[in-house]
């Protein structure tokens, strides 16, 4: 027990000092709930006076003496270790006194911060202050970390710091940053997406949507796009992106991504200024010229005739996508959402109890026909997040058809061996003659073309020559075994193999005529056997 003197101070959970409610507890939580009490109940004569049609400044006036100077009072010491909790509700008050106003009404926040920095000014000039020895002892410190703002003027008065200002329809804000710009760019595009609507029950054609698109709606979304394209939050494009996709499906045309639009205008704007010798940065560009080359590369227009050709991000052809990546990317999220929609009809076709070999002749003639199209081409430059996003669809038709099946990689390895083996035998492909120069002069085996980065070591060519090799048993040069039926007394087989020194033993013992003997033929390994007539058993 705290005793002073001989009595005893009985202790006590929450004391008034000052219009101050301190409790045992060491937080304010105590003392927010009477301030809210205390500014709820002089909320009503706000109400009581906005009723009689008093204007707004008079109410401005009475909020401040009589409802804000309760509520911020003594802020200073509570303001900045209340909770979230008791801080949201004095915040609600306020918002509820801007209603009652009709005018914007400081936050608690700004209100504490503002008499906070006054609060510390005062104590730095008053040389009497208990605590100025001590913030000047740590001044060097305050000015690194606080780096308190001295107030702006023009003449003799102070600007005053506002949160967001607009200025030539663009909304800045005190952050740096474009979040209240693209709130308010995705409200504007929101409200016309309804005349878009509207426009589209008529039945109009898509030729004038889209042109009422590009002058009403893409005019507000990319309005100076150049100067918050590249600094926007990806969380904010993202919305606004949600809006295009919107439009898109009332046009009834794909229309071009922000990102797109951006960029074009970012390099039609820096084309400008490299042209223009009298705008401000055109020395400032130039004299970083070797740099932007280097780093930039803007491409030149293309064009037939003379009509400039645009590009794009993807184009499909021959129902594959190509992309200005040099990847698989979208062709493989393509054949993703293709095949995923076909497994629909696959599960269905489950659910009236089909055979297996019905459900795998299904799945080979919907299913896997979509999903293995001209896997030769990107099967071995695919990226292993997508082949394993592929081969889950395959897992699951597995589980499907109640059999297990073949998985992508081996398709793509025996499509690209068939492949090699058609140009082989057709002189007039165009890599016939490529190929054949590769084959080796004494074991005639395809040897495997030399490279040095995964992008040409990934294509077709030195690809298939590694699945032969992996196929025909491994290093160049190994030998193995083999079971060769052969019938000694065929004319065509005798001429083709009586090079083979196994093949004089077994004629000179004198074999009977049209006998079949088992031979253990040594012979390194190629990729066809060079003999007609020979049939392979196993390896």
């Amino acid at each position: 027990p705290v005793q002073i003197g001989t009595e005893e101070v009985e202790g006590v959970q929450t004391y008034k000092y000052l219009e101050l409610w301190l409790d045992n507890r060491l937080d304010w939580t105590s003392n927010t709930r009477q301030l809210y009490k205390k500014t709820q109940s002089r909320m009503y004569f706000l109400r009581r006076l906005r009723s009689f049609n008093i204007c707004r400044k008079l109410l401005w006036m009475f909020y401040q003496s009589v409802v804000a100077s309760v509520l911020s009072y003594a802020v200073v010491c509570w303001g900045g270790n209340a909770t979230k909790a008791d801080l949201s509700r004095l915040e609600k008050l306020i918002r509820r006194a801007s209603s009652v106003v009709g005018m914007k009404l400081k936050p608690l926040a700004t209100v504490a911060e503002r008499r906070t920095i006054d609060k510390l000014r005062s104590i730095m000039d008053n040389v009497h202050h208990p605590l100025h020895t001590v913030i000047h002892s740590q001044r060097s410190l305050i000015s690194q970390r606080l780096r308190l703002p001295k107030p702006v003027q023009i003449g003799t008065e102070e600007v005053e710091g506002v949160q967001t200002y607009k200025y030539l329809e663009l909304w800045l804000d005190n952050r740096l940053d474009w979040t209240s710009n693209t709130r308010q760019l995705y409200k504007k595009t929101q409200s016309r997406m309804y005349f878009l609507r509207r426009l589209r029950s008529f039945n109009i054609c898509r030729k004038l949507l889209w042109m009422f698109y590009q002058s009403v709606v893409a005019s507000v979304l990319s309005y100076a796009v150049v100067c918050w394209g590249g600094s926007a939050t990806k969380a904010d494009l993202s919305r606004l992106e949600k809006l295009i996709r919107r439009a898109s499906s009332v046009v009834g045309m794909k229309l071009k991504p922000l990102a797109t639009v951006a960029e074009r205008r970012t390099i039609d704007k820096l084309r400008s200024i490299m042209d223009n010798v009298h705008h401000p940065l055109h020395t400032v560009i130039h004299s970083q010229r070797s740099l932007i080359s280097q780093r930039l590369r803007l491409p030149k227009p293309v064009q037939i005739g003379t009509e400039e050709v645009e590009g794009v991000q993807t184009y499909k052809y021959l129902e594959l996508w190509l992309d200005n990546r040099l990847d698989w990317t979208s062709n493989t999220r393509q054949l993703y959402k293709k095949t995923q929609s076909r497994m629909y009809f696959l599960r269905r076709l489950r659910s009236f109890n089909i055979c297996r070999k019905l459900l795998w002749m299904f799945y080979q003639s919907v299913v896997a026909s979509v999903l293995s199209y001209a896997v030769v081409c990107w099967g071995g430059s695919a990226t292993k997040a997508d082949l394993s996003r592929l081969e889950k669809l395959i897992r699951r038709a597995s589980s499907v058809v109640g059999m297990k099946l073949k998985p992508l990689a081996t398709v793509a390895e025996r499509r690209t061996i068939d492949k090699l083996r058609s140009i082989m035998d057709n002189v007039h492909h165009p890599l016939h003659t490529v190929i054949h120069s590769q084959r080796s002069l004494i074991s005639q085996r395809l040897r495997l073309p030399k490279f040095r980065t995964n992008r040409l070591g990934n294509a077709f060519i030195p690809l298939s020559h590694q699945a032969v090799q992996l196929l025909t048993g491994g290093e160049e040069g190994q030998q193995e075994n083999w079971n060769i039926f052969i019938n000694p007394t065929s004319s065509t087989v005798s001429d083709e193999i009586s090079s083979g020194d196994k093949f004089h033993e077994i004629v000179e013992h004198g074999l009977l005529p049209g006998t079949w003997v088992v031979v253990i033929w040594t012979v390194p390994l190629p990729m066809t056997i060079p003999f007609a007539g020979v049939t392979l058993i196993s390896a």
